[in-house]
This record gives structure tokens, sequence and C-alpha cells, in this order.
């Protein structure tokens, strides 16, 4: 049995928007290992990489589909315009 919510979105990170601009953006990171991973949201700005240690996502084992099991789910009311957004094992 699935949980829930499956999200349409295919392994790793995925944006929606894929290009903000500094507005809203929601961001995917689809578990499409077979191991339990723990994965923070980050952005790059001028060189320099902000990691959200703090929405850290504890994702179970891709188990064929991707849903709450296995998928984390960012959501930014404003994203920062010339940052380029990303995923990191933490």
């Amino acid at each position: 049995m699935h949980p829930n919510t499956v999200y349409d979105v295919g392994c790793w990170t995925t944006f929606r928007p894929s290009s903000p601009a500094g507005g809203p953006m929601t961001q995917y990171y689809a578990n499409c290992e077979h191991r339990v991973v723990r994965v923070c949201p980050a952005v790059d700005v001028n060189g320099s990489r902000t990691v959200y240690y703090g929405a850290a996502a504890t994702l179970g084992s891709y188990d064929g589909l991707a849903d709450d099991s296995d998928t984390a789910v960012w959501t930014y009311g404003s994203t920062i315009w010339n940052g380029q957004y990303t995923t990191v094992f933490c």
C-alpha cells in the first residue's frame, strides 16, 4: 500500500516552475536510490552555498512510485532571482 500523495515527478530534483525568477517555487526530490537517504534543500548565490538543514527530510527507499514515503517537497513563497537551487545529502 502506498501513502496518500503521489507526485508527478521523475527521479531526483524537480522544480515547478523551472525558472521562477524571484517568484514562488516548489522543489521536489524523489529518492530513486534503493536505500534510505537524508536530504536538504540548498541554494547557491554568487559562489556561496546555503543549506537549509532545518528542512532536512529522511526518505525511504524507492518503491517505483514518487510518493510521501520517498519524496521530499519544499515550497518557497519567493526565490532568489540569481540563485541556483539544488538538493544535497545532509
